[in-house]
């Protein structure tokens, strides 16, 4: 038995069901609120991608020096929802088919955190959900420069 398989099978349990997406406002509205005013936020989604192995996981992106927004920033793939998303799976699994070449197909979707609001005017919604060990991940250049796995963040 895979030893990382008791905590991804405990881990649905501690998420907010996919059929219960949070909601703005984010649970730091009122710190953010303080800087930005109570204008309304626009909707991301982040994937929060745990890679299914041995050790769990989880997947990073480094973003490039040459964007305008979040440029050299470490951060989980994902972006601004776009009217054609359905929802913020869909924005999330878009975003990191986009920026590391993830195939849908290659996650299952396990549930929400809780929305959060940032200083960059949006209100993101992390999407947790199971990468399978064999996808094949790269950076799209125009967005990602690099992409990467870190191990022993979970007990």
């Amino acid at each position: 038995m895979d030893t990382a398989e008791p905590l991804l099978a405990a881990l649905p349990a501690a998420l907010r069901p996919l059929s219960d997406p949070p909601t703005a406002p984010g649970w730091n509205h009122r710190e953010i609120a303080e800087l930005l005013g109570d204008t309304p936020r626009r909707e991301a989604a982040v994937l929060i991608g745990l890679r299914e192995g041995v050790q769990p996981r989880l997947v990073f992106t480094v973003r490039t020096r040459q964007l305008q927004a979040h440029a050299g920033q470490v951060a989980f793939p994902g972006g601004r929802r776009e009217v054609e998303d359905a929802d913020a799976v869909d924005t999330a699994l878009r975003e990191s088919e986009e920026e590391v070449g993830l195939e849908r197909a290659q996650v299952e979707p396990l549930g929400f955190l809780d929305c959060l609001e940032t200083i960059s005017g949006y209100c993101v919604t992390p999407v947790v959900g199971r990468i399978a060990e064999d996808a094949v991940l790269y950076p799209m250049p125009a967005e990602v420069a690099e992409v990467f796995a870190a191990a022993g963040l979970l007990p």
